[in-house]
């Protein structure tokens, strides 16, 4: 990859509905040469997919948290599992550390935030802190 890789990466990241004509203006190819580069690129690996950028506010999910969860051994299979079926978790990531896992969530109340919270814990965690998102400064930002 070189700069202008990345320059098309990042045009795509801000506007993936961007014409390759247009992308091809504002990095100075022609549109082949832009159409070669991305399909290079998709090929590759690197892009993965588009997508649509969603205001959850708008479909009243006026509640989102990050939940660092710890979760039994034994359980991590039916958490993972959980996780993958409820419709209030948007991003799931395992890591290490103290936590097994940190998911955000988004939820029209805070009662279903609760409920949420409830159903976690039969998992068996010991230790679960939840962040609530007061003001979203910025996400997705272009890699």
């Amino acid at each position: 990859m070189d700069n202008t890789d990345i320059k098309i990466l990042k045009l795509l990241q801000e506007n993936a509905r961007l014409t390759i004509r247009k992308i091809g203006e504002l990095i100075g190819l022609t549109p082949p040469a832009a159409a070669e580069r991305i399909k290079k690129m998709e090929s590759h690996g690197v892009i993965t997919g588009y997508h649509a950028s969603v205001n959850p506010d708008k479909l009243g999910k006026n509640v989102r948290a990050y939940i660092c969860v710890d979760v039994r051994k034994d359980k991590h299979a039916e958490f993972d599992a959980y996780c993958t079926a409820s419709v209030a978790v948007v991003s799931f990531a395992k890591v290490i550390g103290t936590y097994y896992a940190i998911l955000l969530v988004a939820v029209e109340k805070t009662t279903d935030l609760s409920d949420v919270l409830a159903s976690i814990k039969q998992y068996g965690g010991t230790t679960t802190h939840t962040a609530v998102i007061i003001d979203e400064m910025f996400s997705n930002r272009p890699l």
